[in-house]
């Protein structure tokens, strides 16, 4: 659907500790790109998380 509608880069959030997201994400060709501090806050923990993208093309 998005290479179809002209769509060229997909971006995500996924927080640093959810190992089997990272993983499917890495799998399917998405690479980190930066870290956010501190900014999902889970079970009254403040946790990272990472920005993820893929080009397409």
């Amino acid at each position: 659907w998005a290479q179809n509608t002209g769509v060229s880069r997909l971006e995500l959030t996924v927080a640093v500790n959810n190992a089997a997201a990272i993983s499917c994400y890495k799998t399917n060709g998405f690479i980190i790109e930066g870290v956010r501090s501190q900014s999902l806050k889970i079970n009254d923990a403040l946790v990272d998380e990472f920005y993820m993208a893929k080009i397409l093309g």
